[in-house]
């Protein structure tokens, strides 16, 4: 086992009486992009909130450097990995510089200013988060895909090893989702961080994802490499929708045409 690697193992997570992912098995290394797919109600984020220890299991269990991450102090949690929700609640009058350094707090003592090395962290981070320009900013002021990565840069502050970002183009328009997504895969070239992602977009996670994990009704239905899972008989089995993929010249990424739907849209087992 690597040492930093995450580690999934039977995993079952719910909400009040009912159990949303069932049995889920997965394995995260470190570096490169792995991106969870399927239909709304599948069990995606709620994947997500139980590996950042937003949720609690009701079963199985979630390893970090083999060990438990709900037996984990929070403070040493938080340094190894972080995660950007759909929703976040930006404060009022804050510039981007004052936001990104509240992702040093988990190395911060109560008593304590932000050191250099802080100071040194949270630079690094706007710049690789391409918000450096922005620092003195106001937040507020700042396009849905700044703000994005205004919110990236803060997670990226933490200098953790695992960034989970829970469908980051959610409500950006498709200039600001590229945008997003040309960011996903700069960092994924220049950080040594593993990077794992909710997307509803098949051609987005097949562009920028080194491995993509397929789920359906709660449970795993397909892992590897995105032009090896992803095929025309999984979007059916999954989407319950009749497509092609079709490759263009001078693309790596092939396109799909949607052409129709084979039955009722799939039933979601959750959020």
């Amino acid at each position: 086992m690597d040492c930093k690697e995450i580690v999934v193992k039977e995993l079952e997570v719910g909400y009040d009486e009912r159990i949303i992912v069932k049995g889920m098995d997965l394995q995260l290394k470190p570096g490169g992009v792995t991106t969870l797919i399927g239909p709304n109600g599948c069990g995606k984020s709620t994947l997500l909130k139980a590996m950042t220890r937003i949720l609690k299991c009701r079963g199985g269990w979630i390893l970090l450097e083999g060990r438990e991450i709900h037996e984990m102090p929070t403070k040493e949690l938080a340094q190894k990995i972080s995660i950007l929700s759909q929703h976040q609640i930006t404060p009022e009058d804050i510039t981007v510089k004052d936001l990104v350094s509240y992702g040093r707090m988990p190395y911060q003592k109560w008593y304590q200013g932000e050191s250099r090395e802080d100071l040194e962290i949270v630079q690094w981070a706007m710049k690789a988060a391409s918000v450096e320009g922005m620092a003195g900013r106001k937040v507020r002021s700042l396009s849905g895909g700044e703000r994005q990565r205004a919110w990236i840069a803060t997670a990226l502050a933490q200098k953790p090893q695992f960034l989970f970002l829970d469908e980051p183009t959610t409500y950006l328009d498709i200039a600001h989702q590229m945008e997003i997504m040309q960011l996903v895969k700069d960092l994924k070239e220049r950080l040594d961080i593993a990077i794992i992602m909710v997307l509803h977009d098949i051609e987005q996670a097949m562009e920028v994802s080194d491995q993509v994990v397929v789920m359906k009704d709660g449970k795993k239905v397909a892992a590897g490499a995105p032009l090896e899972v992803i095929t025309e008989e999984l979007i059916e089995q999954v989407y319950s929708v009749k497509s092609r993929i079709v490759r263009l010249p001078g693309r790596n990424c092939p396109t799909i045409i949607y052409e129709s739907l084979t039955g009722k849209a799939p039933a979601g087992a959750g959020r």
